[in-house]
């Protein structure tokens, strides 16, 4: 979409065809900003990579500024090298200071694919204890005097225990310990003939996670993805990443208004069917857990994964994701932040799945208190049909924004959803129309969003 800025924009590049057009400036009435807009409140596009050409490079500046953009949300070239190539830095330098005598508005977004922590392969290397891990669950249930074989998940033992059933419920504080019959990969295990007259047998091991999760079925990169409920994988992430364009950019990081962090979460929420249930797991987290409440975790797992007979489910639960959601935050977005506020930029970006609510536990522990730990917190819309524009979203990631005092609240705004087809889904792509754009972003605004990124080729095409 183009407005006013393009026509002065042309007339600019045609005057000055050696020298980068300017974009409108920040300050000026409310009337002259909305009648032309800063680069602040204009559309950033995606922009992942860039030869190492300049001509090139001042072409894709000035097109940005003559199709109304207000910038871009950019990164140093993904490559076989990715962070190490010189020539790729040079780029990033060149491109950096162009676009800020151009007066142009970048986010620089933190990582080569997503989800992001993982430097692309590079955090994990020499760190295999780093992934991100969880406890797997099998259960069967069995009748009195009668035999059951449970095939525990893979990974380490933990636990087995057979608890009774009172009215459809397994009495958690009744289990019957059964270590003792996990043998060979399964628990085996006769159920008395005389009480109860149904038990729950529960099987549990402790194993990385990967299959099934977001990590192994992303649309970019399919690998073993960081735990974010331990601080040394985000802190090597940073060292990698962040430090690297602290060192590289020097003063010019300052063109930066945000960081730009991609679909985080926990990896605990099958994607895909599985035979077991999962909780995100870490090495220290059960003593993190008996120290916040005074109880085993381990113990504890059954009544946090199944409803209980006694009814101590929902506290269970409140204080294990209340920690969890506490270690994501303070970990991983809460990394971010310090690292960017010592730097004098924000730390931006949006979560997976915040279009749900029932993932925001799975996923974070703590959607809000994760989504506030970054200064400049943002969502997703993979939609552009209006009526399909989830606005809560918007207003997750608007009240997230006034809570905190945020100047920015970002949006991932896109036509993905009319646009991608899973192998085999023939459906005809849905070309959407300027008018419907316009319509989801003004839902997206009516929310509490003010600052759009959105991939550069959909953005091209209008």
């Amino acid at each position: 979409m183009r407005t006013t800025i393009c026509t002065i924009m042309l007339a600019a590049g045609a005057a000055f065809a050696d020298s980068l057009p300017k974009a409108p400036p920040e300050g000026g009435s409310r009337a002259a900003r909305f009648a032309n807009p800063p680069a602040s409140a204009r559309i950033l596009p995606l922009h992942h990579g860039r030869p190492n050409n300049r001509k090139a490079n001042d072409a894709e500046l000035r097109n940005l500024l003559l199709d109304g953009f207000g910038g871009m949300a950019c990164n140093v070239s993904f490559g076989t090298n990715y962070l190490d190539s010189a020539a790729d830095w040079d780029t990033m330098r060149y491109v950096a200071k162009e676009a800020q005598a151009s007066g142009m508005t970048l986010w620089l977004y933190d990582e080569n694919g997503y989800p992001s922590g993982t430097a692309r392969d590079k955090t994990l290397k020499g760190h295999p204890e780093w992934q991100a891990r969880g406890v797997l669950v099998a259960v069967t249930n069995v009748a009195a005097g009668a035999r059951a074989e449970l095939v525990l998940p893979p990974g380490t033992f933990r636990l087995a225990v057979a608890c009774p059933m009172k009215g459809g419920r397994p009495d958690t504080d009744a289990a019957v310990n059964l270590d003792a019959c996990a043998i060979g990969g399964k628990v085996t295990w006769t159920a008395p003939a005389q009480g109860p007259a149904q038990w729950r047998v529960i099987g549990v091991t402790e194993d990385f996670l990967h299959e099934s999760t977001h990590a192994a079925l992303s649309l970019a990169l399919k690998q073993p993805y960081i735990n974010l409920l331990m601080r040394e994988p985000t802190a090597r992430f940073i060292e990698l990443t962040h430090d690297r364009y602290a060192k590289e950019l020097g003063e010019d990081l300052k063109v930066f208004t945000s960081t730009f962090t991609d679909e985080p979460s926990l990896m605990s929420c099958w994607l895909r069917p599985m035979p077991y249930y999962v909780l995100p797991w870490c090495p220290d987290l059960p003593a993190d857990y008996r120290a916040r409440t005074g109880r085993d975790l381990l113990a504890d797992v059954p009544a946090i994964v199944f409803e209980n007979a006694s009814g101590t489910t929902p506290r269970l639960r409140y204080g294990f994701w209340n920690m969890v959601g506490d270690r994501v935050s303070r970990n991983y977005m809460g990394q971010l932040t310090e690292w960017s506020t010592r730097h004098g930029i924000l730390s931006g970006g949006h979560l997976l799945a915040e279009e749900g609510l029932c993932s925001h536990v799975p996923y974070y522990g703590d959607f809000f208190r994760c989504l506030r730990a970054l200064s400049a917190p943002g969502i997703d819309c993979l939609t552009s049909v209006p009526s399909t524009v989830p606005w809560i979203t918007a207003q997750f990631g608007g009240s997230a924004g006034a809570l905190n005092g945020s100047r920015y609240v970002m949006c991932e705004a896109s036509d993905h959803s009319q646009r991608w087809r899973r192998p085999g889904d023939t459906r005809p792509i849905y070309q959407v129309s300027e008018d419907e754009i316009m319509g989801s972003l003004n839902r997206l605004v009516w929310g509490g969003v003010n600052t759009f990124t959105t991939r550069r080729s959909a953005a091209r095409s209008r």
